[in-house]
């Protein structure tokens, strides 16, 4: 349901500077290691990502970035910390605040590199993993690039989390790397 409520504002907020603004449907590959103290914790975990952003006054070398975006992650432990059982995963709702500029733009080729904070609110668990294992909300820090050709957008994002993962451990900070495939609209 707050995902919906934040795609009703995201789409609203976008009709209201249609002119000035691109808005992108993307679906993608995301891959997160976990981290203790600088000890691997969970490796390789898999999942994808479905969801949307909106480039506010696109027109500008340097704009604007707001984003809606559905996560699904599996959990494939590493064994050392005993932190997980099984292999199970976990779901968010991610959102995405930031600024985005056009390193480089010829007719209808864009390139682009953006900088932005996001924010996970884990939704559902799956299997063995519980609520109580997981932490409610992750801050991150987001750098991307990516390319515009035509219509269709192709992203790579590498996400450092600031928050804790698990409840249980003081340094579980998550590192993901993102690879999304989408479509622009005018």
């Amino acid at each position: 349901m707050r995902f919906l409520f934040l795609a009703a504002i995201f789409l609203y907020t976008s009709s209201l500077l249609a002119q000035q603004s691109i808005a992108s449907v993307k679906s993608g590959l995301i891959w997160t290691d976990i981290f203790d103290d600088g000890q691997l914790l969970a490796q390789h975990q898999k999942g994808y990502t479905l969801g949307f952003d909106v480039r506010l006054g696109a027109q500008d070398p340097t704009y604007f970035l707001l984003g809606a975006f559905f996560t699904e992650t599996d959990i494939n432990p590493n064994d050392r910390g005993g932190h997980f059982a099984v292999k199970n995963g976990y779901s968010s709702l991610k959102a995405l605040c930031g600024l985005e500029s056009r390193l480089y733009s010829h007719r209808h080729l864009n390139w682009r590199l953006g900088l932005g904070c996001t924010f996970h609110y884990v939704s559902n668990v799956k299997g063995t993993v519980e609520f109580e294992d997981l932490s409610d909300g992750l801050l991150g820090l987001q750098l991307k690039t990516g390319i515009d050709l035509h219509f269709v957008t192709l992203d790579l994002s590498a996400e450092y989390g600031f928050s804790n993962l698990l409840q249980d451990s003081e340094k579980s900070k998550p590192f993901s790397i993102g690879l999304e495939l989408g479509f622009n609209f005018r």
